[in-house]
């Protein structure tokens, strides 16, 4: 089944070639600008969002620390 697909993938880019350039190239592109976005998002919120866990862990050992007996 999956021989069958292949060829029928194959004869159908064979047969036309053009729209199957655009698709892959839409594709492509998607996927390049999908990364850069991502990397780029990453790189501007990885310190903020790094520095938001560490103040909640400094809140939640603060607050602990305020339980009498440590009961938590």
């Amino acid at each position: 089944m999956f021989k069958n697909y292949l060829k029928m993938t194959m004869a159908v880019m064979r047969r036309r070639k053009f729209f199957t350039f655009i698709s892959l190239f839409g594709i492509t592109i998607t996927l390049f600008i999908l990364t850069v976005a991502t990397a780029f998002y990453e790189h501007l919120f990885r310190e903020n969002i790094l520095n938001h866990h560490a103040s909640v862990a400094c809140m939640q050992q603060y607050w602990r620390s305020r339980i009498p007996n440590n009961k938590a």
